[in-house]
């Protein structure tokens, strides 16, 4: 079971009423961030350099100039 602070879990629920699920990657880095192993700023880092992979491995971006 994830050990996710107080603050965290209000959070998950919050986004939950809207039908919006974390992924299992999101969890961990939010508990990576709950137990101090890294910053806001570093998991949004991680999510960021995460998202860019993904959209320039596109099949639509494939060919167009980087």
């Amino acid at each position: 079971m994830r050990q996710l602070s107080s603050a965290t879990q209000r959070t998950l629920g919050l986004l939950a009423v809207d039908n919006i699920k974390v992924s299992d990657v999101g969890l961990d880095l939010l508990e990576a961030v709950d137990r101090g192993q890294l910053t806001t700023e570093q998991a949004k880092a991680v999510v960021h350099q995460k998202a860019t992979q993904l959209f320039m491995g596109s099949t639509y971006f494939q060919g167009v100039k980087r």
